[in-house]
């Protein structure tokens, strides 16, 4: 799949002010080692910023550096594992153990809970201050936002490469089968900034225009003009 790769050279170029986190590294290792500044979650229709939770300022432009995706495992809601994940070398959720769901911490719906989440973590930068951020979403509604703006960083990517997205965190309504539309998180983009535009093509040859020289006489080619159709 040509879209992973295109991601992981977009994760790396753009994101040259930080240090690059490679695949081996995320295996096992620490939240913080895929977190760059502040976390930034969505709950209740607001970006919230660290860990008090401060509403983020309406209408701020942020710079898109990386996004990435690993396997959290959480007890107690505290994460205490992570395995980096791949659409293109997994692994999938069985690959991971813990599947005896009698096993499972009960979640706040009275269900069992899965220990492990699939979660993306997207490094953004305030385009204003320069400060570092980390959006990060385990749910389905997050998880389609940040497809929604990988989707487009590929695109954009393979017409001119190394460009880096400007978005703006915004909420929208999504439906929902149980709730009729609940609110989810946008990350709408605004601008591009940088890349390498692709070189100019070749000016086409001008058309050689042939001319046949008629063996007719034009004189005794009848009329010049068309009729009037009517």
């Amino acid at each position: 799949m040509n879209s992973e790769n295109d991601l992981a050279r977009f994760a790396v170029t753009a994101a040259e002010p930080v240090s690059h986190i490679t695949p081996e590294e995320w295996e096992g290792v620490g939240e913080e080692r895929l977190i760059t500044g502040s976390i930034v979650v969505f709950q209740k229709g607001e970006f919230l910023e660290g860990s008090f939770k401060t509403a983020m300022p309406p209408g701020g432009l942020y710079l898109v550096l990386s996004a990435k995706q690993s396997w959290v495992k959480r007890e107690s809601r505290l994460p205490i594992k992570h395995v980096t994940y791949s659409r293109m070398n997994g692994p999938v959720r069985d690959d991971l153990g813990d599947n005896d769901e009698s096993a499972w911490e009960t979640g706040p719906d009275g269900k069992p809970r899965d220990p492990w989440a699939l979660t993306w973590y997207v490094t953004i930068v305030d385009a204003k201050t320069g400060e570092h951020l980390t959006f990060t979403t385990s749910t389905a509604y997050g998880s389609l936002a940040v497809d929604e703006l990988v989707g487009q960083i590929i695109a954009m990517n393979r017409a001119r490469p190394r460009a880096v997205p400007v978005i703006r965190l915004e909420a929208c309504l999504r439906p929902n089968r149980q709730w009729g539309k609940v609110s989810a998180p946008k990350l709408t983009i605004v601008g591009w900034r940088g890349g390498v535009e692709p070189a100019p093509k070749p000016a086409a040859p001008a058309p050689r225009l042939t001319v046949i020289e008629s063996r007719r006489n034009p004189a005794a080619a009848g009329p010049i003009d068309d009729d009037i159709p009517f």
